[in-house]
């Protein structure tokens, strides 16, 4: 997530020892070709020579080194403990603050309305009733769909947590209304098929 953590599988990049100029490349595997190291036998002939094919030098168009990127078949990353708790307390308050916002909106437009009427005694320019009620059906709709967006951002950090085995902060045991972290149920859902024979 957006965190200047580097993943595990990141390797620095080998440190190189001089630049290589890019107009020597093609210079430098014909050098190869032409003057590379000879391989002798024992009696003192030549048995092979490297040709620019075999050539080790570094080519300036090598592409990246495999230490720097992630395979399809290396696993993910996965958030530390203390990112998911993080990450679940943050969308909860935020959760918590849309809530509040939606429900409480009456008693915030009913202070509007009567700083309105204020105004209007006071002799000054103010809205219309029908312009007020327009305002509060589209800031009703605003309020609602950022909760609708909590809730969801704060039920996808939610099951990150149980799915990594955490159990989320805020849980009441005594209550039993405790998230469980292997199947993600309600231990009090437990209680209810125990009594009653079903959920």
């Amino acid at each position: 997530m957006g965190s200047g953590r580097r993943s595990s599988f990141w390797r620095p990049p080998p440190r190189e020892t001089q630049a290589e100029k890019p107009e020597s490349t093609e210079q430098s595997l014909c050098e190869d070709a032409d003057e590379g190291p000879e391989l002798y036998s024992n009696d003192g002939t030549v048995v092979q020579s490297l040709s620019a094919k075999s050539s080790v030098r570094p080519s300036n168009h090598t592409s990246t080194s495999p230490d720097l990127e992630r395979t399809p078949d290396s696993p993910e990353v996965r958030s530390s403990p203390e990112k998911l708790r993080y990450d679940f307390q943050m969308y909860k308050t935020q959760l918590e603050d849309a809530q509040d916002l939606l429900w409480n909106r009456e008693e915030h437009f009913d202070r509007e309305r009567q700083a309105r009427d204020e105004r209007l005694r006071a002799g000054q320019k103010v809205k219309t009733v029908a312009e007020i009620d327009i305002d509060e059906l589209q800031e009703t709709q605003r309020l609602t769909r950022w909760l609708i967006q909590a809730e969801e951002e704060y039920y996808n950090a939610k099951s990150a947590l149980l799915e990594a085995g955490v159990q989320p902060t805020g849980s009441d045991v005594e209550s039993d209304f405790v998230d469980d972290a292997d199947d993600s149920y309600r231990r009090s859902m437990e209680k209810d098929f125990i009594v009653t024979g079903h959920c």
